[in-house]
């Protein structure tokens, strides 16, 4: 699958800048780029789940606790 990206020259320079400095093609960098964001934007949505899930009930336990439960 294809997709075209219209960038800018500074934007396309700056591109092209970052993907010789990591030692890949440009269309590589980009892609890594692009999924990169794409993770930590969900994962950080699951902490901020997570946090507001604690804030309801901020009950905790040790990690010895969590091993028995687990029983590990």
């Amino acid at each position: 699958m294809n997709i075209i990206i219209k960038l800018s020259k500074s934007e396309k320079e700056l591109a092209e800048s970052y993907a010789k400095d990591k030692g890949m093609a440009l269309s590589e960098a980009i892609k890594k780029v692009y999924f990169d964001a794409i993770e930590d934007e969900f994962d950080i949505a699951i902490a901020n789940k997570a946090l507001k899930e604690y804030k309801k009930d901020n009950k905790t336990i040790s990690l010895d606790e969590m091993e028995k439960n687990l029983r590990l």
